[in-house]
């Protein structure tokens, strides 16, 4: 299955404004105004057109996007926590590996789903036939790569709960990340989100990932590289292949009702990027297309196309010259 790839062109970007917007377009069935607004010109400075994009957003944004060649940083309410959706999913896999690494489990070993543990939302486990034994290295793969909830809970349960794994959180992967319940607990009303988080942990996680230093993490950059959801930060990149100069982007995705967010490591022939992105929504703006969704993209695109397109370096290198 190969990821979702929508028709919107990367040089504009979806802003939600109040019903006294102006000359806008109401989006149907809702209180709230679309717009479609041009990027900011190329020859303003990168971190400046990026907060252009995130303060024209009706809700709260926060971004953390790193060039790990030159060690260039942009950063946008980035200590802010936000709800994370299935983007937690990543660095819970990367607890577990800790767990794994240190004696407390086998990814050969066999784990079987049975009809109490099956919960709704994304996910392929809830449907098989059921006793379904598979063993936690195809877990992994059900948990990341199609985001499955199912799939997430058993590496929760076998880890020893939401308390267990916050301590494998805090120990092994970083600051700034927190698992708050199981995927698709309805224990607690108040929970939006199964983890919150914020951008500059989820991306000082990505930086050690990328690096090879976080647990797991060759393992799980193979698994987030084949991830199906790429509506977010893979929306206006090159696609990978011999083609490109993208080699792969490894991301984890994150959508409920109001929130969006997405966790990547891009991965060039000329270096990478790693970038972690959330939007949050006040429930009187949720539409049923996010614009958070098109907003992390174009912050993906414009942030990549200034780093990684030597065209556009080029123009860039020009007009300073003349001027």
């Amino acid at each position: 299955m190969g990821r979702r790839r929508l028709g919107l062109e990367p040089n504009a970007y979806i802003v939600v404004r109040s019903i006294d917007a102006g000359s806008t377009e109401r989006a149907a069935g809702s209180a709230v105004w679309w717009r479609y607004v041009p990027t900011p010109d190329a020859t303003t400075p990168l971190a400046e057109r990026l907060s252009a994009i995130a303060n024209r957003f009706a809700g709260k944004v926060g971004f953390y996007i790193r060039h790990l060649g030159t060690g260039d940083l942009l950063v946008h309410d980035e200590q802010a926590w936000f709800p994370t959706a299935s983007v937690i999913k990543l660095p819970l896999l990367s607890a577990f590996s800790a767990y794994v690494e240190r004696g407390g489990a086998s990814w050969d070993e066999r784990v079987t789903v049975t009809e109490q543990q099956v919960v709704g939302g994304s996910g392929l486990l809830q449907h098989l036939a059921r006793p379904h034994t598979v063993s936690l290295s195809d877990v992994a793969w059900y948990a990341l790569c199609l985001s499955d909830n199912v799939a997430t809970n058993l590496f929760i349960t076998r880890v020893g709960g939401v308390r267990a794994v916050n301590r494998l959180l805090e120990r092994y992967v970083g600051d700034g990340i927190k698992l708050l319940s199981p995927a698709m607990a309805r224990c607690d009303r108040s929970t939006r989100s199964m983890g919150e988080a914020t951008a500059a942990g989820i991306g000082a996680f990505l930086e050690r990932l990328a690096a090879g230093e976080a647990p797991g993490a060759s393992r799980l950059l193979d698994i987030a590289a084949h991830q199906v959801y790429g509506t977010m930060i893979p929306r206006y990149l090159p696609e990978p292949g011999s083609s490109s100069r993208v080699r792969r982007i490894c991301n984890k995705t994150g959508f409920l009702p109001g929130i969006r967010g997405d966790a990547a490591v891009v991965e060039t022939c000329d270096g990478s990027m790693v970038m972690a992105a959330f939007t949050d929504l006040p429930a009187s703006c949720a539409v049923h297309e996010d614009p958070g969704e098109p907003l992390i993209a174009n912050l993906a695109a414009v942030a990549f196309r200034d780093w990684f397109d030597p065209q556009r370096g080029a123009k860039r290198e020009g007009a300073a010259s003349t001027s």
